[in-house]
């Protein structure tokens, strides 16, 4: 074998057609080998490089951008989170137990996306909240209507990062706390600790049965909001009564306050409740909207106070805001000579709320009972819309109405259609007026016969239409009486049914 290998290889060498067929195939060889080895190495820096951009390599800022993308900052949405993407890998359910750890979440509730307690049958959410430190941006409304509730409140502000946190909603229902704070069934709380809040923050009893305790809850909600928010702009407190409401803010939540909203009840209170709540608003350096709705009349005094809802029994005696420009009153009973005696304002927008109950029916029926509204929107110099509500929820006498008159040099915009049938507009001097929207005026013949022929003239698809429909003419074709207003302001009335 080894001479015809010889033989085989000389008989090669000495023919030149298979000398260079040979040659060839060993360049051919070669050439295959560099481009192998150069393919192995093209992957290879593939395999490299995609090997540093995996998923598990990417950094946490840029973790939190990708789920930002597929989450918002909703509790719901967090949820879904970890039942979809934190099912792909342990480095997807760490990174979402992250996600609410940098970015602020929500707490919001089923009614119509409005922000509500997390009720007490959610005790493992409320536990994972406080394991994960979650960063919380709004709890909700926070309901303690018992002493479980109130301590896991407490619980929830100590444990959970509340540094951006924005706004704050406390409930006290008078229905479940009369003289203080129930005990929880001791189900609930079996029930709160085997979701795995801790047995020392459930079976907690330094809460006592008391309306002090009630306070002291509230300071201490206070005193946390104080120390760990950064910047708290909302405050709701809603409580059966003043008394229930603890009045002593400290000084870093006061002085990041903007709006406050205070249901405080109407039962009437003790001028010394009222005057304590009143320097408490004074000494808010930074609000611009309050709501308040108090048994017991309260003054307002603020100089940064933009826009005010006061409801009340006869309303504020003062009302010291110089920046006022948007203004709500709710009143119960007739308005006195010292309705609003010492007023200091900017307002622009102004809306008149009276409610006539069969408590105080019959002070309505007194002669001049609305005059002093009537001097308050004329001292209004800056007034540009007026609204009007009037409501009773019992039968008057037959043919007797509250009358107003309006008397105002600046008001363009005058609105009274949710008025009831007993309200009727004897006077309108406004020579700025630009609309005027009523349902009711004092009868003039030559009014009515104008409104009776016009109102004749529409076509509506059948009777139970014309309840819905409105007319508009110009005060010089409609001339009303006790109506002096410029040619071109436009009227709107209301079609009514024959029978009425």
């Amino acid at each position: 074998p080894t001479t015809t290998t010889v033989s085989n290889i000389v008989g090669v060498a000495r023919n030149p057609t298979l000398n260079l067929y040979f040659y060839d195939t060993m360049k051919a060889s070669k050439r295959d080998q560099k481009e192998t080895k150069r393919r192995k190495l093209l992957q290879k820096e593939n395999n490299e490089e995609l090997s540093n951009t995996t998923l598990e390599q990417c950094p946490e800022e840029v973790m939190v951008h990708i789920i930002s993308y597929i989450c918002d900052d909703t509790i719901r949405d967090v949820a879904r989170l970890f039942r979809q993407f934190g099912r792909v890998s342990k480095f997807c359910r760490n990174s979402c137990s992250r996600f609410p750890q940098l970015i602020p979440i929500r707490l919001l509730g089923k009614q119509l996306g409005k922000p509500s307690w997390v009720s007490v049958g959610k005790y493992r959410l409320i536990a994972f909240l406080c394991r994960n430190q979650t960063k919380v941006e709004s709890f909700g409304e926070l309901k303690f209507s018992n002493d479980l509730n109130a301590n896991i409140i407490l619980y929830m502000l100590q444990t959970c990062n509340i540094s951006c946190l924005y706004d704050m909603t406390l409930l006290v229902n008078k229905s479940e706390i009369e003289e203080g704070f129930p005990r929880g069934s001791q189900y609930d709380k079996t029930i709160a600790m085997e979701a795995g809040l801790p047995e020392h923050v459930v079976l907690k009893k330094n809460i006592g049965k008391n309306i002090g305790s009630i306070q002291d809850v509230q300071r201490q909600i206070f005193q946390m909001l104080n120390e760990r928010t950064r910047c708290l702009e909302d405050l709701h407190v809603c409580t059966p009564s003043i008394r229930y409401f603890q009045m002593s803010l400290p000084k870093d939540l006061s002085s990041s306050l903007e709006r406050l909203n205070l249901q405080l009840g109407y039962e009437a209170e003790s001028p010394t409740y009222t005057s304590t709540l009143s320097h408490m608003i004074e000494a808010l350096p930074r609000l611009k909207y309050l709501c308040l709705s108090s048994g017991g009349d309260c003054n307002i005094r603020s100089k940064s106070l933009t826009k005010l809802r006061y409801s009340g029994r006869k309303g504020p005696t003062e009302c010291i805001c110089p920046a006022l420009e948007d203004m709500t009153l709710d009143v119960k009973e007739p308005g006195t000579s010292t309705l609003l005696s010492k007023f200091s304002h900017a307002i622009k927008k102004f809306h008149l709320d009276m409610s006539e109950h069969e408590i105080n029916g019959e002070r309505w029926h007194r002669p001049n009972t609305t005059a002093r509204h009537t001097q308050i929107v004329e001292e209004m110099t800056e007034l540009r819309t007026f609204k009007i509500n009037y409501r009773t929820t019992w039968l008057r006498t037959p043919h007797t109405y509250l009358e107003f008159k309006i008397r105002s040099k600046s008001v363009r915009s005058i609105a009274m259609s949710n008025c009831s049938k007993d309200f009727r507009i004897v006077q309108c001097i406004c020579p700025s007026l630009e609309v005027l929207k009523s349902a009711y005026f004092t009868h003039s013949k030559t009014s009515h016969f104008f409104f009776a022929n016009y109102a004749s003239r529409l076509v509506f698809a059948n009777q139970e239409d014309l309840v819905q429909k409105w007319v508009e003419v110009n005060a010089f074709d409609c001339p009303c009486s006790g109506v002096q207003v410029p040619d071109d302001c436009l009227l709107r009335f209301r079609c009514k049914k024959d029978d009425d």
